[in-house]
């Protein structure tokens, strides 16, 4: 499929520019220990990420702990993968296979970029301090107030009007990336083997599905050097 040039791009966080697993399964798995629950293994956690922290702990909760969701442990649970995930957030999570490369590739060539993650900023900027991204980004969005989760399409108008620009590619690795773009108009490509439990991604009718990062870099080129 043909890619209209973009003027922008924007990035989900966890599974399309970060390797972030490791970390959330330590806390996670730390903090259903602490309060009599069994571990986790990332299998588990792939089929429970991607609606926020508190979903996935209150999933946690009803596979490890009880049998039904209590809400008094939910919280606890809560607080304490906070604690553990704020502790570690930075540990092991490492940035994937070939997205400096798309970054710079970006930046060379002048277009605005922001991030667009469901990931509560509490977390989101020492990561991108840790993994020096925060240069490439003039705009951050995660979930407030004022800002609804994906696959809600404000964040992305957000970074939008920030960025100045109409016609971005939504760069992720979810159902959620795939229907915020969907949701805002905009182009979107996603990455096999993010943080996705369903592997058809092209279910979701996105524009685009890759196996690698370094065939978003080289849809890029091609895009821009036949503008």
């Amino acid at each position: 499929m043909t890619l209209p040039e973009p003027d922008g791009l924007l990035f989900d966080l966890d599974g399309t520019l970060v390797e972030s697993m490791p970390d959330l399964r330590d806390a996670l798995d730390g903090a259903l220990k602490h309060h009599g629950g069994v571990g986790v293994q990332t299998e588990q956690i792939l089929n429970w990420i991607g609606d926020g922290v508190r979903t996935l702990v209150a999933r946690g909760v009803s596979q490890s702990v009880e049998p039904s969701t209590d809400e008094a442990l939910c919280e606890q649970v809560h607080h304490t993968f906070r604690v553990m995930y704020l502790e570690g957030c930075c540990r092991k999570s490492y940035l994937l296979s070939g997205v400096r490369d798309l970054l710079d590739e970006a930046q060379s060539r002048g277009l605005p970029m922001a991030i667009c993650t469901n990931k509560d900023d509490i977390y989101t900027m020492p990561l991108l301090l840790h993994l020096d991204l925060l240069k490439y980004f003039s705009v951050v969005k995660c979930p407030g107030p004022t800002v609804a989760r994906k696959p809600d399409a404000d964040m992305l108008h957000q970074a939008m009007r920030e960025l100045g620009v109409e016609r971005p590619w939504m760069l992720g690795d979810s159902r959620a990336d795939a229907f915020a773009a969907r949701n805002a108009g905009v182009p979107c490509i996603l990455r096999r083997g993010g943080y996705d439990a369903n592997r058809n991604l092209e279910d979701y009718g996105v524009d685009l599905v890759v196996d690698e990062v370094s065939q978003i870099t080289e849809r890029l080129r091609g895009s821009l050097a036949t503008s």
